[in-house]
């Protein structure tokens, strides 16, 4: 089969990753010879390890051979800072080093469309291709937020892995209060909960969610 782009980038912090982002890398990949899926980290802002994340990514690719996943560390503690003069501009050099080859295309979200900081970055030897986020209208902000409300874009692969889809001591969950009196799921701290720090947080996660279906009676697909 004839690809477009010999090599091509495609970046995020992946945290966590989320079927948008499956959906793009798919895409990404059926036009490049070479596809390389780089995780930016930083030790202080990830709510998810590198490490889990990585796995996220290989365990969701590999069918596709022309994948690769290559991790760059980056100092910024807040995604704010991240956003501040030098931090983009460092990232970008960082994984021009780590691909070690001219890269063909660069692949990115609409939402920095208009922007010009992809083609600043990478061209004009890059060629810059956006896809509309608007198709898998999540981030992975907002299911940092309230994972629960977002589960049907969370991939099965990431599902019995996420990081606290925990359970606190609280009565207002189902209002998206931190916390209540009645041992209702912790749905606004999804992660790195700390209500009731004094006891042990452990990952309970419905059982019909566990099994990808839905309340309704689904056949656990998809």
């Amino acid at each position: 089969m004839s690809m477009k782009y010999k090599t091509g980038m495609f970046g995020g912090s992946f945290d966590p990753l989320h079927t948008g982002h499956i959906h793009d890398i798919i895409r990404a990949a059926a036009m490049c010879r070479e596809l390389y899926v780089v995780i930016s980290w930083c030790r202080g802002r990830e709510s998810t390890s590198k490490e889990m994340r990585y796995r996220w990514i290989l365990n969701s690719t590999r069918h596709l051979p022309n994948v690769m996943i290559r991790m760059v560390e980056d100092q910024a503690l807040t995604k704010e800072e991240y956003d501040t003069p030098g931090y983009w501009e460092q990232g970008a050099r960082d994984i021009k080093a780590v691909i070690g080859k001219p890269i063909d295309a660069v692949f990115c979200g609409t939402d920095y469309l208009g922007t010009g900081r992809f083609e600043a970055l990478y061209g004009p030897e890059s060629q810059v291709i956006y896809f509309d986020r608007s198709e898998v209208p999540v981030c992975s902000t907002d299911i940092r937020a309230w994972a629960l409300g977002h589960w049907d874009y969370i991939p099965t692969v990431c599902r019995i892995t996420m990081p606290g889809v925990c359970w606190s001591w609280g009565a207002k969950a189902r209002e998206r209060a931190p916390w209540s009196e009645a041992g209702a799921p912790c749905v606004r701290h999804p992660y790195h909960c700390r209500c009731q720090s004094d006891r042990k947080i452990t990952t309970m996660i419905p059982q019909e969610k566990m099994n990808g279906k839905e309340e309704n009676g689904g056949t656990g697909k998809g």
